[in-house]
Parts: C-alpha cells; structure tokens; sequence
C-alpha cells in the first residue's frame, strides 16, 4: 500500500497543485450533474412536476454555474468552463420543467 500512495505522489510532482484541485473539482461536479440533477430530472419529467423542490434555488444554481462557465473562459480554462456548462445545462432543463409542469388554474 505505502509503494502505491509513493508512486501516486511522484507521479503528480510535475503537476501544478491548481490543476489537481481543477480535475478533482470537474470530477466532482461532472458527479453532481450526471448523478444528483440527473435524477431531480427525472422524477420532475415522471412525476410531470415540479412540485417539493424551490424555484429560487434553480434560478440562483443556473447564473452561479453560467457565471463560472464564463470565468473559465475569460481565464481560457477549458476544463471549468465545460464543468460548470454541463451544470448551468441541467439546471436550465429543471427550469423549463418548473414551465412545463407548471400548475394551471
């Protein structure tokens, strides 16, 4: 085990620690969107509502994660931009969905 975690280590000493704290965070984002709003996707288009989860939320999800995307390409960060787009994608698809299933007098 200790020649496994060495070997890791000396693999990442030409990497900046930005990058690896850049892929861990894509890593986890990419888990978030393809996990956790991936399935709020599907139990709103299931259940054809929208119904128990806020509105604000998804509204102030959808600008902080375009807000990052743009950042990321002003700084040429491909890896942030396309990780943060992918979210800003999923959280506009929950927004349509709050129109689509919105309830009607």
């Amino acid at each position: 085990m200790r020649g496994i975690i060495t070997e890791v280590f000396e693999s990442l000493k030409g990497i900046k620690m930005t990058e690896i704290v850049g892929i861990i965070a894509a890593v986890v984002t990419f888990a978030l969107v393809s996990i956790g709003i991936a399935l709020q996707i599907g139990k709103n288009f299931q259940n054809k509502s929208t119904r128990g989860i806020s509105f604000p939320f998804f509204v102030l999800s959808f600008i902080t994660w375009s807000a990052w995307s743009i950042y990321g390409l002003l700084l040429g960060d491909v890896l942030m931009s396309v990780a943060q787009g992918i979210g800003a994608l999923t959280t506009l698809i929950i927004l349509f969905q709050f129109f689509l299933y919105r309830e009607r007098p």
